[in-house]
């Protein structure tokens, strides 16, 4: 065994005691702010490029239904103004839909925000 080791292991069993005791606790409170901060931004981004995409294609589907409805006002035909409010119901369920996939998936969010900080508590003591 050389010389540097054996300087190195006496080091590490002198102060790793002491470094636990006192420096630890706050290095670790420190560190576990930091990934919570990450977790809690990660998350945040993530909803919020949902959010986005969500509304869009919500309002892609309100205005097609919108669109739908207005052809069948339009339509002198009963069997075509039907077939147009038919497309335009179904249009407002997709609509609907988006809403709530992107209330599930918050939901989802928040769940792994909590989880993950739960685990990162148990991983860091």
């Amino acid at each position: 065994m050389r010389f540097i080791d054996t300087v190195i292991k006496f080091i590490v069993k002198k102060f790793w005691p002491w470094f636990n005791e006192f420096v630890w606790p706050y290095v670790k409170e420190h560190i576990m702010e930091l990934i919570f901060f990450v977790i809690e931004r990660m998350k945040d981004m993530v909803k919020q490029w949902f959010q986005k995409k969500s509304e869009s294609r919500q309002q892609e589907a309100s205005h097609k239904a919108q669109e739908a409805e207005q052809q069948a006002t339009e339509s002198s035909d009963l069997h075509e103004a039907e077939k147009h409010l038919a497309i335009a119901q179904v249009w407002r369920e997709v609509a609907e839909q988006f809403r709530r996939d992107n209330e599930e998936l918050k939901r989802k969010l928040d769940e792994f925000e909590v989880e993950a900080k739960t685990n990162t508590v148990t991983i860091v003591e």
